[in-house]
């Protein structure tokens, strides 16, 4: 059982869509829930929308836009000065990229900004406590479009120039990449992580019928007609996260940090994003854009993270790294095999699968953004 007080379930939840979704299931839980987004109307009227199904809801508001690392900081400090304990941070936040290629405030592309690059420095910053309250989850909201991404450590921020005729702006393949770089960040924690007590997964919500499509135009508007027919509502798509987020199996680190979730099960991740090569290269070329930014900001420095083995810095893609051999032992890993019997996914989409009927472990707080 919870009650309502400082140490509850804390989750911190990125409030858009499944997210809205996944904060009311959480919440009706019995979990202390933050909420997390840019619009702070926005977010003030979906908690009233909650505690109309919730009426107890424990919640909290934070301001978050994930495309802006200066919002991104001052959400973690807002964070680090109220709370003591942090157990599931759900990524949730995320945007289709623009027609057009779009520069952030911090001159980085918007889609990546946004899908990426926030969610990498809010978990640096919050990693500590994390940790101290483990154990913890760290979800990520990929899709499965990442399985069409690629990964160009030449040129990340889709520059154009002479050198890379064929990497210039697409909209359609700047999304899967955005994509997939979240399952290399999940990848990459987990490694870093390892014995730490904290979870780290992916998932594929499926896909849904919500104003994700609304006003979309060329490969998107033909998706969005086929969403509309048989795509999820919001709370069907929630349904993963919220699994992911109350199993009381995925406790168990060692067996489950890196798992990538479809329906409630796991399921196979695009091979790239299995090249140790690619994971230390993009997270190493992400570390060096927060940290950057970070000294241009005049912030104080990102909690320290333990490196298991230097970073890939070449010129790679991710295309040349599925031919790349594993040199390095410390870079290596051995895969981890799948529970033999993982428990059968939903026959009626519109229940909720029995996965999720766990209640949130005693003492934890979610955070979803």
């Amino acid at each position: 059982m919870m009650g309502q007080g400082a140490s509850d379930p804390l989750p911190l939840v990125t409030l858009l869509g499944i997210g809205l979704e996944t904060a009311r299931d959480l919440a009706g839980r019995g979990a202390r829930v933050i909420l997390a987004c840019r619009n702070l109307e926005a977010t003030a009227k979906a908690k009233e929308d909650i505690r109309r199904t919730v009426p107890n809801a424990n919640l909290e508001i934070v301001s978050l836009e994930t495309s802006s690392l200066r919002s991104v900081r001052a959400c973690a400090r807002d964070v680090l000065q109220k709370e003591n304990q942090l157990d599931i941070l759900i990524h949730n936040a995320g945007i289709r990229a623009p027609l057009e290629r779009v520069l952030t405030e911090d001159d980085l592309e918007l889609t990546m900004a946004t899908n990426h690059y926030g969610h990498f420095l809010l978990t640096i910053l919050l990693l500590d406590l994390i940790i101290k309250s483990r154990p913890s989850r760290i979800i990520a909201v990929s899709s499965s479009m990442h399985h069409c991404g690629e990964i160009d450590l030449r040129n990340p921020n889709y520059e154009r120039d002479y050198r890379f005729p064929f990497n210039w702006y697409e909209h359609a393949p700047v999304y899967a990449n955005s994509k997939l770089a979240q399952v290399l960040f999940i990848k990459g924690l987990a490694k870093r992580l390892e014995g730490k007590g904290v979870t780290c997964m992916a998932l594929h919500p499926g896909l849904l019928n919500t104003d994700f499509f609304s006003g979309v135009q060329g490969p998107w508007r033909a998706l969005g007609c086929l969403a509309a027919i048989c795509g999820k509502n919001a709370k069907e798509g929630a349904q993963t996260t919220i699994h992911c987020a109350v199993d009381e199996r995925f406790a168990d680190e060692a067996a489950w940090s890196g798992t990538y979730f479809k329906d409630c099960e796991p399921a196979a991740v695009n091979p790239v994003a299995e090249n140790d090569h690619l994971i230390e290269g993009f997270w190493t070329y992400s570390e060096d854009v927060t940290r950057a930014l970070a000294k241009y900001y005049q912030s104080p420095p990102s909690p320290k993270l333990q490196l298991d083995a230097e970073a890939s810095r070449g010129s790679m893609t991710s295309e040349e790294s599925k031919e790349s051999p594993r040199e390095s032992k410390e870079l290596s890993r051995e895969p981890k095999e799948s529970p033999k019997e993982p428990k059968e996914s939903p026959k009626e989409p519109k229940e909720l699968p029995k996965q999720t009927k766990n209640k949130i472990p005693e003492n934890s707080q979610p955070f979803v953004i």
